[in-house]
């Protein structure tokens, strides 16, 4: 198998699967469309609000909290319309920049209570509170441009003479599924329009301005405030249950008649609402596991008036969305350019580092998806790290087979390197090299002495201990010559070759004269003796033969040499003989002191004599 068949075609797929995936998984999040994800994004956003550094609330947003002490006082809740009469006269008193009433007073009260209390709403800058209702499960933010905008299926409305003393403005809020407010829609659709919410009103009379909104942005005086799809504020709270300052309604009620000092509320934007427990009106937080829902309204209105709501629109979540495809393909990038498991790694550290860049974010106050992003890639990033897994091991399965095949026909570097390479050496590599030849002398004698099968027998012996030696010392044998062996070494790595096939030329021939077992097939014959030679110099090392056979060997000036040293060693009536050139290259004091000083002899058909060594007979 070549290197990388299937890995192509695995990784247009994988593209593929990334790209239609992650479309999949962005588009809910383009359209603002609730989805399963949903649920892992609110838990990444609540981590986010709780360790990122809080931004505190504006200083002069206060909430008026009709709480438990006040509905003691009061002796019943909904509080009296005279007691609430009472509590809007002495805050207006005071003169605040604005007063919202998260109160619905929705059914009237007796006529003269109803009429004081629209006469102390008209004293100041004040919205009331009323209601949609909505179907059960149905998620306000629908599909559509202007669907999205949400629609409640019935209204409640304050009553008269309330309803025109005041502003009026809707006080729902959007949840997720765990019923954290995350969105105060800025806008709904009632049956003759639109209708603004409690939130826009409160923050329009807290800063004097009228409300402009254009596209998906709000501009409020000078300031233009980012929203979401549907004309929806993302929340961003401001800490736990109380973070928002809070006084007690009792405490302004029973002022004057003890004689005390009410809190200064001159110029501040004023949120009354309950916190009493009972009173069905809180949501959980990031922070807290209860929030009254007055203090949900005050931060949405902090949240319009500072400027400081989480910014999410329409462009963002499109950012989302190629953030998601982006990761999706960089995960199969990494992947492909590198081994599988150093892929998966750099995927989790991209996960890791998408998760950081969304905190900074947050920091920043940018509502960055966490989720939808690692939802396109992490199973892309699963499905492909398994094929490619698959695909290594099937590729590696058939290269051992391979190589298993090519064992027995070639020396194991060159079948390791042809199985994972059928191009190796399809051009020849020149460099330096070692060349090791044995012979065995009087072969043809012993073979007409000992027949073909008892022959057959010794040169298998012999040839067996050749190729384990060689291959001990990191050299291979390139070819078998009938009674003799030429080997390689320094090939493809030349480090150390010379010395290595020295090493393995002084074991070979005391192996072959001391442990070679082959006496036992020559009870009349004479046990035959070696010759070997060894030489270094460069060498060309490629295929030769016709298209329909080749063989890996090596050639050169330094293979002729190394064959014709064999010729010399018998001239000297020698078993091993050396050239100085190998020595040399080989640097091992060690191994001079078996070999006779050099001398300079002349070579078969060269024309430049060598200088060579001959090692002295063994014991």
């Amino acid at each position: 198998m070549p290197r990388g068949d299937g890995a192509r075609p695995l990784t247009l797929a994988a593209i593929l699967l990334a790209l239609v995936w992650s479309a999949y998984v962005a588009h809910w999040q383009v359209a603002g469309r609730a989805s399963a994800l949903d649920r892992l994004e609110a838990v990444a956003l609540d981590l986010r609000a709780v360790f990122a550094p809080r931004r505190p609330p504006p200083a002069d947003l206060v909430i008026i909290a009709i709480d438990d002490e006040t509905v003691r006082q009061a002796g019943r809740y909904p509080l009296p319309r005279d007691v609430m009469a009472t509590l809007v006269a002495a805050i207006s008193a005071q003169k605040p920049r604005a007063l919202a009433l998260d109160i619905l007073f929705a059914d009237p009260g007796p006529r003269d209570q109803d009429a004081a209390l629209a006469r102390a709403l008209q004293e100041t800058p004040a919205v009331i509170a009323a209601a949609g209702l909505f179907g059960e499960g149905r998620d306000m933010r629908t599909e559509g441009a202007v669907s999205r905008v949400p629609q409640p299926r019935q209204l409640l409305w304050p009553v008269e003479p309330m309803a025109t003393a005041a502003d009026v403005g809707l006080v729902n809020v959007a949840t997720d599924y765990g019923g954290i407010p995350r969105h105060a829609p800025l806008l709904f659709r009632g049956s003759s329009g639109l209708i603004p919410s409690f939130v826009l009103l409160g923050a329009a009379l807290a800063t004097g301005a009228e409300p402009q909104l254009t596209g998906e942005a709000l501009r409020l005086g000078a300031r233009s405030i980012p929203l979401d799809l549907g004309q929806h504020l993302a929340l961003r709270y401001y800490g736990p249950r109380g973070t928002i300052p809070t006084i007690s309604a009792a405490r302004l009620l029973a002022a004057p008649a003890a004689g005390q000092a009410a809190p200064d509320l001159a110029g501040k934007t004023i949120v009354i609402g309950a916190t009493a427990v009972g009173s069905g009106d809180s949501f959980p937080t990031p922070f807290s596991a209860v929030v009254p829902g007055v203090e949900v309204l005050a931060t949405a209105i902090g949240n319009l008036v500072a400027g400081d709501a989480l910014t999410r629109t329409a462009i963002s979540r499109w950012l989302d969305a190629g953030a998601a495809g982006i990761l999706a393909l960089a995960a199969i990038g990494l992947i492909s350019m590198r081994r599988v498991a150093t892929g998966l790694l750099l995927v989790g550290l991209l996960a890791v580092a998408w998760v950081g860049l969304s905190f900074v974010g947050y920091i920043l106050g940018y509502w960055v998806s966490t989720t939808v992003p690692l939802a396109a890639m992490l199973p892309v990033a699963a499905v492909y790290g398994a094929a490619r897994l698959w695909l290594e091991r099937r590729k590696v399965r058939h290269l051992t087979g391979v190589e298993e095949r090519l064992l027995p026909l070639q020396p194991r570097p060159i079948a390791i390197s042809l199985s994972e390479d059928p191009n190796f050496l399809a051009a020849p590599v020149a460099q330096d090299a070692a060349i090791l030849f044995v012979d065995l002398a009087g072969y043809t004698g012993l073979s007409e002495a000992l027949g073909a099968e008892r022959t057959r027998e010794l040169l298998k012996g012999f040839q067996k201990l050749v190729d384990a030696v060689v291959n001990a010392h990191g050299g291979f044998v390139v070819t078998f010559m009938g009674d003799g062996a030429m080997g390689l070494f320094g090939f493809p790595d030349p480090e150390d070759g010379a010395l290595r096939a020295l090493r393995a030329l002084d074991e070979l021939d005391r192996r072959l004269r001391d442990d070679w077992a082959g006496e036992s097939l020559m009870e009349h014959a004479p046990r035959p003796r070696a010759r070997l030679s060894a030489h270094y110099g460069p060498v060309v090392v490629s295929r030769l033969g016709g298209e329909s056979h080749q063989q890996v060997t090596a050639t050169g000036d330094t293979v002729n040499v190394a064959s014709r040293l064999l010729e010399v060693a018998k001239a000297q009536g020698a078993t091993v003989v050396v050239s100085e050139s190998i020595l040399h290259a080989a640097g091992e004091g060690a191994l001079l002191a078996r070999y006779s000083p050099p001398m300079e002899v002349p070579i078969r058909g060269r024309t430049a004599p060598v200088a060579v060594r001959i090692a002295a007979a063994r014991d």
